[in-house]
């Protein structure tokens, strides 16, 4: 399992970690699934006996291993911009999305 972090993630990240003075590693998961397909989240949690584990940029991560098997490595970046703010994380495998359609049905 690779993580690979812009360095603003890492800075936002060593910030955050400092703040909440957490020595628990960082969890990638599956946080919902939407019409685009599934959005993924950050969050300090402890290690699972099913966890990988990974260091970057001096931060520890982790992920269950079915998650790592469907959707690969992870790319962190983080945007703080005036119209969103926030971490952005991209696999390195693309998820299959839905029909995009949302308000709709799927033409089959």
């Amino acid at each position: 399992m690779n993580v690979n972090l812009t360095q603003s993630a890492a800075d936002a990240l060593k910030k955050i970690l400092e703040a909440k003075e957490s020595d628990k590693p960082v969890r990638l998961y599956v946080a919902g699934f939407g019409c685009s397909g599934p959005s993924f989240g950050l969050a300090f949690d402890d290690k699972k006996e099913d966890d990988l584990a990974a260091n970057a940029s001096e931060i520890d991560f982790i992920m269950q291993t079915e998650l790592h098997e469907q959707y690969g490595d992870f790319t962190v970046e983080y945007v703080d911009e005036d119209a969103r703010k926030g971490f952005i994380l991209t696999p390195s495998t693309q998820p299959e999305s839905g029909c995009s359609s949302c308000g709709g049905s799927c033409a089959v």
